[in-house]
């Protein structure tokens, strides 16, 4: 697998998780599972509220896409929080 990472906090302070540990916590996920990382993006200090998909780091991992087969993310808010509706359309349920 060829993951790209990308690192988001909303901001940095003490009390928070650093970014730096972020990244090795991915790094070291990739490394266990034999994938090699193919690119790296951190937006730090950005809201994925505010800013939803439209941030500095992001745009690098997605104009990449084929060169990788994943996005490795802390947690899916770490994407973007209540805008990802917005950002890829309505979603569609099956019933």
């Amino acid at each position: 697998m060829r993951p790209a990472l990308h690192v988001r906090l909303s901001r940095e302070i003490q009390e928070s998780t650093s970014p730096e540990r972020r990244r090795a916590a991915r790094e070291a996920l990739c490394e266990a599972r034999g994938w090699k990382i193919v690119a790296i993006a951190e937006d730090i200090d950005v809201s994925g509220y505010s800013r939803g998909l439209d941030r500095p780091g992001l745009p690098r991992i997605l104009a990449r896409l084929t060169e990788c087969d994943m996005i490795v993310f802390f947690k899916i808010v770490c994407l973007a929080r209540a805008r990802v509706g917005r950002a890829f359309g309505p979603a569609t349920h099956s019933r």
